[in-house]
């Protein structure tokens, strides 16, 4: 990871985590075949999100904010249902605010 030189503090910040790859395991390619663009786009995401938990010891679940997940609450909310459907994320509901989701 690289570090930027914050001017005038003398100290250095690390960007961002961001990965260069994420697997997807087997079982996720077979359950998204025929799944519509915005499953499957929900589904990179978390596996993205997953991946970058593990990396910086974080806790299984992800909140699927709109924020996390660049997509409209209802197209999220559907998609997430439709992961939940195909048994790849148990999804955590929390009142009016964003569910959260456990990948399998």
């Amino acid at each position: 990871m690289k570090s930027t030189h914050i001017e005038g503090t003398g100290k250095s910040r690390r960007k961002a985590f961001e990965a260069e790859f994420v697997k997807v395991p087997a079982r996720w390619v077979q359950a998204l075949q025929g799944a519509n663009g915005a499953t499957y786009q929900l589904a990179l995401v978390i596996l993205s999100e997953a991946h970058k938990n593990k990396y910086l010891h974080l806790g299984v679940d992800i909140t699927l904010s709109s924020e996390v997940t660049n997509m409209l609450p209802d197209t999220r909310r559907r998609a997430a249902k439709e992961l939940a459907k195909r048994g790849l994320i148990y999804l955590v509901p929390l009142g009016n605010h964003a569910s959260r989701a456990i990948p399998y």
